[in-house]
């Protein structure tokens, strides 16, 4: 529910993001801003193209985005840990979360392609996408003109800056899970394990 939310009420700033980060630059570019744009570039995308079509182009793909990686990730994370035959502790989780973080951008990639598209692509003077008509036709469209390993594009940089991260988020959430097993088993008086 957190990234259902998380990604609608943020969609107008991953608009802006994207945007501003492709401004400037060659193909693919659609829109040309000053890089030192910032919020105000919000009035401008909403009166141009309209608050809803504007900000909240794409916001189906970025609500999957969010929901997909974290369906992705926890469950994996909390299998791999079942499963390892390592010792619970920094190692196990460490390990567990850097896996589980590779497979969550693996399957959140084609979703961030798609997203960078909509966002991205020119509209018409009622503020309506002319290159795709939304997500699906998106990936349609990117699986045959550029092929399906298109929407891989980027997973690499994905991971750097995802990767840290979740593993980072993980271990802890790992420590704090461990510490409070422990914290409740010498309340209780049972012998504190490893």
């Amino acid at each position: 529910m957190s990234g259902f939310a998380g990604a609608v009420i943020c969609n107008p700033l991953d608009i802006l993001k994207t945007r501003i980060q492709a401004s400037g630059g060659g193909a693919g570019n659609h829109h040309s801003y000053k890089p030192t744009a910032g919020f105000s570039l919000l009035w401008t995308i909403a009166a141009r193209e309209g608050l809803i079509p504007g900000l909240w182009r794409g916001v189906s793909a970025n609500i999957l985005r969010s929901v997909l990686f974290t369906s992705a990730v926890l469950p994996c994370n909390s299998v791999l840990k079942e499963k390892s035959r390592m010792r619970p502790g920094l190692t196990r989780d460490g390990f567990c979360s850097f896996v589980a973080s590779c497979i969550g951008v693996f399957i959140i990639n084609p979703v961030d392609v798609t997203r960078t598209r909509l966002y991205n692509q020119p509209v018409d003077e009622k503020g309506r996408g002319v290159l795709y008509k939304g997500p699906v036709d998106t990936v349609i469209q990117i699986g045959r003109k550029e092929g399906i390993p298109a929407l891989w594009k980027g997973v690499g940089a994905h991971f750097v800056r995802a990767g840290p991260h979740t593993v980072l988020s993980l271990v802890l959430i790992g420590m704090l899970q461990r510490n409070t097993r422990r914290l409740k088993q010498w309340q209780l008086g049972i012998p504190i394990d490893g």
